[in-house]
């Protein structure tokens, strides 16, 4: 039938009627094929768009928790740390800015905290300047007798028989015999600058007294410092630093006084200077120079 209306679409009656038949149908498949198309590249190009946030929000995410983790760290107190000193003085700077001159044969415990800082001083000696920090507390336990600061430089010495030297340069600081304070506080006393106080074991107390401050400190220098120092007492400070040892041959020597400036570390010299201001006469020996009456 299609074939016998070709040729009549010219006609001028039936043309437009021919032409109408002979137009092809709409294909409903094609039309259907065409939207299905076109919604799967709407969700191509959906998904492309989620996949670019994905990454990004990744990101934030993990830029949130390693900035966290970072402000974890930082406020986290600083774990105790142990520190020692050889054969040398020794200096080291805490996290919160205090210095710590230690001296030879020293050993210091730290531990930061967010609301106190509290040390202990095993052995040895050290100088503290401290860092101000009205809300965290610097204390230093040196074997019963504790020390408070706020921002302030002083002097820890532990000595023999549990007995504690304390010396304060500048500031001030509060000195207290035990952990558990007394109510009435009698077991805490105050330093000013240019003060001592010794803590004795076998009272539990503190006793305060005057300091040459120049002479306590001398050694964080290199140099002793004496002023008229028993001389038995100058000579245990010599050794410390020596090699070669000054030996008194008798007691006798321990009431003389020792006056002044001497490098630290050289006692062969400070032997030689001994007869020039004490009533003393030296012999080199083996290792040892024996000091003996004149």
């Amino acid at each position: 039938m299609w074939q016998r209306l070709e040729g009549l679409e010219d006609d001028e009656v039936i043309g437009p009627y021919a032409q109408t038949a002979l137009e092809p149908e709409p294909d409903p498949m094609a039309d259907w094929t065409a939207a299905v198309q076109q919604r799967r590249g709407q969700a191509s190009r959906g998904s492309t768009r989620r996949r670019r946030r994905m990454p990004i929000a990744l990101f934030a995410s993990l830029f949130l928790c390693a900035l966290s983790l970072g402000l974890a760290i930082r406020f986290w107190p600083d774990p105790q740390q142990l520190y020692q000193s050889g054969d040398r003085p020794y200096t080291i700077v805490l996290a919160d800015g205090s210095r710590i001159q230690m001296d030879l044969a020293t050993q210091l415990e730290v531990d930061l905290k967010p609301g106190k800082r509290d040390l202990r001083l095993l052995r040895g000696r050290a100088i503290f300047e401290v860092a101000h920090d009205a809300k965290r507390p610097f204390v230093v336990d040196a074997g019963g007798g504790r020390i408070t600061a706020l921002g302030t430089r002083f002097q820890v010495d532990r000595q023999d028989q549990g007995s504690v030297l304390v010396t304060l340069v500048e500031g001030s600081i509060a000195l207290q015999s035990s952990e558990q304070e007394k109510s009435d506080g009698s077991d805490r006393i105050r330093l000013v600058a240019g003060e001592q106080a010794r803590y004795s074991r076998m009272r539990s107390a503190w006793t305060r007294q005057d300091a040459n401050v120049m002479s306590a400190i001398s050694w964080s220098e290199g140099f002793h410092v004496f002023s008229a120092t028993p001389l038995s007492a100058a000579v245990k400070e010599i050794n410390k630093y020596s090699a070669v040892k000054l030996r008194l041959a008798d007691h006798s020597l321990d009431g003389l006084v020792l006056s002044g400036n001497f490098k630290i570390g050289d006692a062969r010299n400070i032997s030689v200077a001994l007869p020039a201001v004490l009533p003393v006469q030296v012999t080199n020996a083996p290792g040892e120079i024996i000091v003996t009456k004149r």
